[in-house]
Order: C-alpha cells, then sequence, then structure tokens
C-alpha cells in the first residue's frame, strides 16, 4: 500500500509536469501561425516535438540519480533508464508478429531452408522466394532486406549467421555482426519495432546461452533507439535462457 500511495503522488506530479510543458508550448508559439495546406507544418512539429523531447530525456539522468540518492539502493544511472526500453523476450510465432521488421536466420542462398527461414518462406508467400532469388544470395554476417509480402511485418532482414566450429573460427564475431548489422540496417529502414529469432542456435549448433549474450549485448546497444525490441523464442526453455543471460547482464 505505501508503495502505490508514492506512486499516485508521482502520477500527480506527472500529470502536472505535462500541464506545465503544454502550457510552455502554447504560451512560446500562441503568436506563430505555422498551419498552412496538407500538412506543410509537419517537419516544424516534429522539431518542435524532438527540441522538447530531449530535454525531458536530459533530466531522465537527474530523475535516476535522485531515486537512487532518496531510497539508498545499489542501481547504475544506466540500469534504471534501461528499464525505459525493455527488451522483450516471447515464445512465440515469429511470422505472426505485427512489427516493423522480423529477422530471418537464413543460409547464404536466401532460398529457404529449414526451421524459422522455411517458416518464413511459407507464410511471406512465393513473391519472398521471386525477392531473394534476385539478391543474389548473402554472405555471413551480412544482411539483405526484403519486404515481408504476406506476413504482418513490414519488412524482413535476412541474416547468415555462422556455423559452430567450436568457438575457434570467429564464430562470436560473425554472430554479434550479425545483430549489430540488423539493428542498423533496421535502423537506416525507419523501423521502430523488430523482432529477432535466436540466430544460428538450431541446425548451425551455436551453444544457445553463449549467442544469448551475444544477442542480448548488442541489442543492449541499440535499445534506446527502438520502441521494441523482441527476443522470439522457440520454447520456453530458450525464453528462461535469454530471461537468465538478461537478469546476469543487469546485475
Amino acid at each position: 500500500m505505501g508503495e502505490q500511495r508514492l506512486l499516485n503522488k508521482l502520477n500527480q506530479s506527472s500529470v502536472h509536469t505535462a500541464l506545465a510543458w503544454e502550457m510552455a508550448i502554447q504560451s512560446r508559439f500562441r503568436n506563430t501561425n505555422l498551419t498552412g495546406q496538407g500538412g506543410c507544418c509537419d517537419g516544424t512539429a516534429v522539431n518542435i516535438f524532438k527540441h522538447y523531447c530531449q530535454g525531458f530525456e536530459d533530466g531522465l539522468g537527474t530523475i535516476a540519480r535522485a531515486c537512487i540518492r532518496h531510497f539508498n539502493i545499489v542501481l547504475s544511472v544506466n540500469y534504471l533508464i534501461r528499464q525505459l526500453y525493455m527488451i522483450e523476450i516471447i515464445k512465440a510465432d515469429i511470422t505472426t508478429l505485427h512489427v516493423d521488421a522480423i529477422v530471418n536466420a537464413a543460409n547464404s542462398s536466401l532460398l529457404g531452408g529449414g526451421g524459422v527461414d522455411g517458416a518464413i518462406h511459407a507464410a511471406a508467400g512465393p513473391e519472398l522466394l521471386a525477392a531473394c532469388r534476385a539478391l543474389g544470395g548473402c554472405p555471413e554476417g551480412e544482411v539483405r532486406v526484403t519486404p515481408g509480402f504476406g506476413l504482418p511485418a513490414k519488412m524482413i532482414l535476412h541474416t547468415v549467421g555462422p556455423h559452430w566450429q567450436g568457438g575457434h573460427a570467429g564464430e562470436d564475431r560473425i554472430l554479434s555482426r550479425c545483430y549489430q548489422q540488423c539493428l542498423a540496417s533496421g535502423l537506416r529502414e525507419g523501423d521502430a519495432s523488430i523482432a529477432f529469432p535466436a540466430i544460428s542456435t538450431g541446425v548451425y549448433g551455436y551453444p544457445k546461452r553463449q549467442a544469448a549474450v551475444i544477442a542480448l549485448t548488442a541489442m543492449r546497444q541499440y535499445q534506446d533507439k527502438y520502441q521494441r525490441i523482441i527476443c522470439c523464442c522457440y520454447s520456453d526453455s530458450d525464453a528462461w535462457i535469454y530471461q537468465k543471460v538478461m537478469q546476469a547482464l543487469d546485475m
């Protein structure tokens, strides 16, 4: 009950802060005519929004430090801020997710295969195979982009992970590059949400826990740049591994 009363007080403060921001914007731009035909002021509105949001983001560190001091907790400022941009760990069929982009753990031909690759091709329809054939393949650690076609996702980021060879052939570097390249490509395409399977952990044999460490480390570098980053797991046991790795990384 004590925590709930505190949260209620904070909610009241948040409402007052929001009203103060609204009054500040109205006052600042009361005499500025930005209206026009066909939404021509959209760019100006977006820039104003970004400017005020930057001020809000700059204040997150101050809020986090205040919480740490007041409650005498042993947590980092970065840890608290990361809680605003949580990475989601779910068990689901990646072909059913309504996100901007899903990642396909493809083979180098891009012409479909087993596992998640085959499921994505089957769900997206024959247009995906034609689009992939035109791309001419994809090397390990790189990304190729196609539309989602029959999927709820807007696009598919195809990446080719490494075959596990005992950990002595640069597999960790290649797998990390797969995640980094997908996350960077998604941003370039304007994606706000992206979902990943566990790349290379199927027939390619990459140890699941080691792969999860690489995946989550890459995602954490981008988690404040996306609205949603999803680890889409095949099984409950895979999701459990991701949860345990996430907890370890947050300690």
